[in-house]
């Protein structure tokens, strides 16, 4: 898989120096940020790419059970309708994420 054509090089060593660890790592970073972006706009419902940040507010019960540092609220300008993101501390809760998604109307994120 990609990832772990990514992680080939990771793995835990203790004699390995800082910057030689930061070279192993950069791969792995540099997949999951492309795997996982940061930038969020799309709506939830529609599909569209265009939607309005109205920005940030308090992370539900839900959300933060999974260690959200808070949640993104967009507004669509197509379907008028209103799109949660929340912002996940934890790994496991974040690749769950992406793959609840739904899929986008072109290729990627």
């Amino acid at each position: 898989s990609e990832a772990g054509l990514a992680a080939v090089g990771c793995e835990y060593d203790p004699a390995r120096s800082l910057e030689a660890t930061r070279a192993a790592l950069l791969p792995l970073l540099h997949w999951f940020r492309n795997s996982y972006p940061y930038y969020r706009r799309r709506c939830d419902f529609c599909g569209d790419d265009n939607a309005t940040s109205l920005g940030c507010m308090r992370s539900s019960e839900g959300e933060e059970a999974w260690a959200a540092s808070r949640t993104e609220l967009y507004h669509c300008n197509k379907c008028r309708n209103y799109t949660r993101f929340p912002r996940y501390n934890d790994i496991r809760r974040i690749l769950i994420q992406r793959d609840e998604l739904p899929p986008p109307a072109t290729t990627c994120p």
